[in-house]
């Protein structure tokens, strides 16, 4: 018997929460990798990183862009602001 609508939705709500939670762990992964770095590497590799999302999609340069504006660090082109350190 084919599954309902209702059926489906939920299964694809389990989907979604499945796949954030893989994205957090990641991230978890990722920051406990990057704090064992040099913070200067961080930084370039953050910058890089940056830079390589705003050539997939301009827009995200723009956005990035004007909210650094607003938030009055428009000379900042790594969009880092004054951030806390990276290593203890």
């Amino acid at each position: 018997m084919p599954k309902t609508l209702s059926e489906r939705v939920a299964d694809l709500e389990s989907a979604a929460l499945k796949s954030e939670g893989a994205q957090f762990a990641v991230h978890d992964l990722l920051a406990r990798l990057l704090v064992r770095l040099p913070e200067p590497e961080v930084r370039k590799m953050i910058g890089e990183l940056i830079e390589h999302a705003d050539e997939l999609d301009g827009q995200l340069g723009a956005d990035r862009r004007s909210l650094q504006l607003a938030n009055g660090n428009g000379g900042n082109q790594s969009g880092l602001g004054a951030a806390p350190s990276l290593v203890s």
